[in-house]
């Protein structure tokens, strides 16, 4: 007997009956198999038409992959369009290398990216930025037409920063391997820098704030009691750490809660005067909340526009005055570290008399007991 005529057989107690019939195709057998099984159990509710072709919600639909050539805006294309709505940690993966990143939408990666978070990654850095400025970021677009990004708006985080992975986060993390080949691919970074970038411990991640000049705002959160700040240059980056800005003295408490952009500036006080010294000034409040506070000190209610104030140390030391960091005081200071790269910037662009004599008074000549 051919095997394909041999369409099922019925058990009934201990005995068996073979049926022939028509051949089926191929693939009715173990249909009909099932169809004879179902009614000797009197359950049958479906016709053998109906198990040969399976309902359309069986069928598996594959989803699109996630894919990434390149991070240069000028080089995007629909293929680079990428859907992270709803994602913990979503796989981005090259087509051509088999490398892998998994972006987290926060540091801790407890949070999911939100609705509606499709575009495209790209690469950022502001004109004249020292290289290790560079982040990727997630350009949120209508379509997936690329002439769609330079009117898109990039992700942002739950507090309104910009969503980021800085070079130090790329060249530090295994996960980000598919960043680091599309930058070196696409000559957006170098080997040396991303170098640079992981032999700097600890170095600045994507909520990090990070400025190389003057005037460059940062987001800062009022009733923090520590604000970490990086300040970058060609030759890397220096971590200074900003105590208490708006906290009541001496118990610390929190009189403003809230958010707001900051920038470092050159301070033009008469009691700087040639001196090289930096102040900070409030530039944008976004939302500021005032608390009753019991404490000696309180200080001034920031106002858009102002500078900062701060209370000088020691008891009977005076009123709140401008927050100022004179860097002339201790060079070695990591603070003074960090700001110098802020006037070394400065005269790169302006390539001023005045700021060539400060340079040679900030870096002394050797000495001649030092010479050669």
């Amino acid at each position: 007997m051919h095997p394909r005529m041999l369409v099922g057989v019925r058990v009934v107690g201990s005995c068996s009956v073979a049926s022939r019939t028509k051949p089926f195709k191929a693939s009715a057998p173990r249909a009909f198999k099932y169809v004879l099984m179902r009614t000797f159990a009197g359950k049958a509710k479906t016709s053998i038409d109906e198990v040969l072709e399976p309902a359309q919600t069986d069928v598996k639909v594959r989803r699109p992959r996630r894919k990434l050539r390149t991070l240069n805006p000028e080089r995007l294309s629909a293929q680079e369009f990428i859907n992270l709505s709803g994602k913990k940690q979503p796989v981005i993966r090259s087509p051509t290398t088999g490398l892998r990143a998994s972006p987290r939408y926060t540091q801790k990666g407890d949070a999911f990216f939100p609705a509606d978070t499709r575009g495209f990654f790209y690469w950022h850095i502001e004109p004249g930025a020292p290289a290790l400025t560079g982040q990727v970021r997630f350009r949120i677009t209508v379509s997936s037409d690329p002439e769609t990004f330079s009117a898109g708006k990039d992700l942002r985080l739950p507090d309104g920063d910009v969503w980021a992975l800085t070079v130090f986060d790329i060249a530090r993390y295994k996960s980000h391997s598919l960043f680091q080949d599309a930058l070196l691919s696409d000559g957006l970074v170098t080997e040396d820098i991303l170098d640079m970038a992981t032999g700097i411990q600890s170095g600045p991640v994507g909520t990090s704030r990070t400025v190389w000049r003057f005037g460059q705002t940062f987001l800062v959160r009022f009733e923090h009691h520590k604000t970490t700040i990086w300040g970058v240059s060609n030759s890397g980056a220096d971590k200074m750490i900003l105590d208490g800005l708006f906290l009541s003295r001496p118990h610390r408490g929190k009189p403003y809660r809230g958010l707001a952009f900051l920038q470092f500036e050159r301070s033009t006080l008469p009691e700087h005067d040639g001196t090289w010294t930096v102040v900070l000034r409030i530039v944008k409040i976004l939302n500021l909340i005032k608390f009753q506070v019991v404490d000696n000190d309180i200080p001034p209610e920031p106002k858009e526009g102002e500078l900062v104030m701060m209370l000088p140390r020691g008891p009977g030391s005076g009123s709140w005055k401008p927050w100022c960091s004179v860097l002339d005081n201790n060079p070695a200071r990591p603070k003074t570290k960090a700001l110098k790269s802020l006037f070394e910037r400065e005269e790169d662009i302006s390539q001023g008399e005045n700021n060539s004599k400060l340079r040679h008074k900030f870096y002394p000549p050797q000495s001649s007991a030092n010479a050669g």
